[in-house]
């Protein structure tokens, strides 16, 4: 084969490729092979970013209040001049920002107030607000979608726009997590799915369907109802449950605190020394002498199961073993995770009761044959959760 023929095939195969498999990348940290590739530079090749001199995007960082507004006023092309000056007192009318923050909150995008706190990172809450407003986003049905947004939530209307416009899908456990701020990516990749469908998820977040309601009598007595989801209402499914909670009963904890957390949360998975219940499809891991859930607060590992094989007091100030009587069945609640926040609380669990006169030190705990008939209830695929009330 000549020369000739063979440079006219290679330039024929070039020009087949697909543009974004030959366009440069436009930052230098934001390789073609990152989750959110396409997003960032769908937006960049819109106008709505344009990254740091350095040409970098630095996509982890978290995305800042101002910077979102002036994203989203590039997106829309929205003109600035004459708007009406907003109430803000922290955001100088000099500031570069400014203009972009007077057009959003003039369209009714962004709430006026006395505070805007600009250099704070952006909510995942407020990104629903301001992004399910100005593509004029609509919620189809009011059925909740996420555990931590009801419906008396100020954001609800926004998130659920979000959700059933698929352009989030929240947490795999039913969780939005409306407190979280956003990272520079992650804002970039939730406008990028307001301004182009194809970049948006097929299917709209499945709503929870399963509930465990745990409820403070008196002291650390409690009472445990398990309800599902049925034809949109929840019905009670067994019997209420005797329980028991941390022996100062219900209410704000922390570390070393014994009490239960009140307030909605999402269930981890099961866990035990005991054979997985029979019949059981719920995620259940085996446990032995090398499992603990590190209650240290200045640990990296905070409120995390570890598996470890050395000799944990060199490695942690504290631990709890999950190889001991009362978790020969157990299941994890989400109490302080993602994100965790040090000192807060932490192994916290549904677990086998050593009897109704004895309190936990801040887990919730059952008689053996009810844990087990609730474990054997759980099904992942409905977001089970539990609602925990003093």
């Amino acid at each position: 084969m000549s020369k000739k023929l063979i440079s006219f095939l290679v330039m024929i195969s070039v020009c087949l490729l697909a543009p974004s498999a030959i366009q440069a990348q436009t930052y230098t940290d934001v390789s073609p092979s990152y989750w959110g590739y396409d997003e960032i530079e769908y937006i960049t090749d819109k106008g709505a970013i344009h990254g740091y001199t350095d040409g970098t995007y630095r996509a982890g960082n978290t995305v800042t209040r101002e910077q979102a507004f002036v994203i989203i006023q590039r997106a829309f092309q929205l003109e600035t001049a004459n708007r009406p000056a907003p109430s803000f007192q922290d955001i100088s009318p000099n500031h570069w920002t400014y203009p972009a923050i007077a057009a959003i909150v003039d369209e009714g995008w962004y709430p006026d107030g006395a505070t805007l706190v600009p250099k704070e990172g952006l909510t995942r809450k407020e990104m629903a607000h301001i992004i399910s407003n100005a593509f004029d986003l609509e919620a189809s049905g009011q059925e909740q979608l996420f555990i931590d947004v009801p419906g008396n939530h100020p954001y609800f209307e926004g998130v659920q726009a979000l959700a059933a416009n698929r352009i989030s899908q929240g947490f795999g456990n039913a969780e939005f997590k409306p407190d979280k701020t956003l990272t520079r990516a992650e804002f970039a990749a939730f406008v990028a799915r307001a301004m182009e469908e194809s970049f948006r998820s097929e299917t709209i977040a499945a709503p929870p369907k399963q509930k465990i309601v745990v409820e403070e009598t008196s002291g650390y007595g409690a009472t445990l109802k398990v309800y599902e989801k049925v034809n949109g209402t929840y019905e009670q499914v067994f019997e209420t449950m005797n329980a028991v909670l941390g022996k100062d009963g219900a209410g704000q904890t922390w570390e070393g605190d014994p009490k239960t957390p009140v307030g909605t949360y999402s269930l981890g998975t099961g866990f035990g020394w005991g054979d997985k219940p029979a019949g059981m499809t719920y995620p259940y891991r085996g446990v032995d002498d090398n499992d603990y859930w590190i209650d240290d607060s200045s640990s990296a590992n905070y409120n995390q199961w570890v598996e470890y094989g050395g000799n944990p007091y060199a490695r942690w100030n504290s631990f709890e073993r999950l190889n001991i009587d009362l978790y020969k069945h157990a299941v994890a609640i989400n109490y302080n995770k993602n994100p965790t926040v040090p000192g807060a609380g932490s192994a916290i669990f549904l677990h086998v009761w050593r009897g109704a006169g004895s309190p936990t030190l801040g887990c919730i705990a059952v008689s053996e044959p009810n844990i087990e008939k609730i474990m054997n209830w759980l099904d992942e695929d409905k977001h089970p959760f539990i609602e925990i009330h003093p």
